[in-house]
């Protein structure tokens, strides 16, 4: 079954299951936040680029397994430049829905080994349009497994995904479309040193994807994202911290040939859970 197949299939099944087991939602998470950082990289930008990043995100769990939503709108001063010659910065929308089955609840049996306390089936549909000359526009879809990890508080879980991509190339004036495979693991660990903390991140990595709308050959792609939290006042739902964003041939862009390609920056963060 094709990678774009088996994730309709995935999602269809996932949104008929949200709808139909709203109610029996057992937990969930909601938040607002706004992030800054003053080093942002963009491919083809040789200076770095101030951005603002407001976010939603939503996980919850039901009796099916986990879905996770995340919605931003990014901000760009000048120096990534908006199209069109107005001499603002650009604005970039990035959202992604995830869908997890656990195959422990699916089964009515534990499917678990060693420190793996479940498995799941997993999907993700990610979608980022921009508006730069370039006229960014991509589109990416995954399916595959995922594993959460025994650990004694937090969580940490892995997936690995088979991967499809499709974007637009404003400058050649065609569709591009890659194929390969993503790894990723994320983590959420509270940490209390006489004061509440919580350590979040997440570590991805995009196999090769094949050639790009300028006949280049793309590269292998790694991101860091990382922040360390801290809750103000008692149970406000208030955090403020500071996080790490980190890429390495962004976008598939080889940072030894393309300015931009590289990226760390750190962030000032802050944001309201309820």
């Amino acid at each position: 079954m094709k990678i774009k197949k088996t994730c309709r299939v995935l999602a269809v099944a996932g949104l008929l299951g949200y709808g139909a087991a709203g109610h029996a939602v057992e937990w969930s998470d909601t938040s607002i936040g706004v992030k800054a950082g003053d080093r942002y990289a963009e491919p083809g930008i040789a200076q770095p680029i101030h951005k603002t990043v407001y976010e939603f995100v939503h996980i919850n769990g039901d009796k099916l397994g986990k879905n996770l939503v995340v919605a931003q709108i990014l901000q760009s001063d000048s120096t990534d430049p908006a199209a069109g010659g107005t001499g603002t910065g650009a604005q970039e929308f990035f959202g992604f829905y995830r869908r997890a089955f656990s195959l422990s609840r699916l089964t009515g049996n534990t499917v678990a080994f060693g420190p793996v306390k479940d498995v799941s089936l997993v999907a993700r549909f990610d979608r980022g349009p921009k508006n730069i000359s370039f006229a960014a526009a991509t589109h990416k879809a995954m399916a595959g497994l995922g594993l959460d990890w025994n650990v004694p508080a937090g969580y940490v879980e892995s997936s690995l995904y088979a991967y499809h991509e499709k974007g637009y190339n404003g400058f050649v004036g065609r569709e591009i479309a890659y194929d390969t495979f993503r790894a990723d693991t994320n983590w959420s660990f509270p940490l209390n040193p006489g004061i509440p903390l919580r350590w979040n991140g997440g570590l991805a990595f995009v196999g090769e994807k094949g050639r790009d709308g300028f006949g280049n050959a793309t590269k292998p792609e790694t991101r860091l994202y990382t922040e360390l939290l801290m809750e103000v006042g008692q149970k406000t739902g208030f955090l403020v911290g500071v996080a790490y964003e980190m890429y390495r041939n962004k976008y598939g862009a080889d940072k030894s040939r393309i300015p931009g390609a590289k990226q760390s920056t750190v962030l000032l963060v802050g944001e309201y859970h309820f």
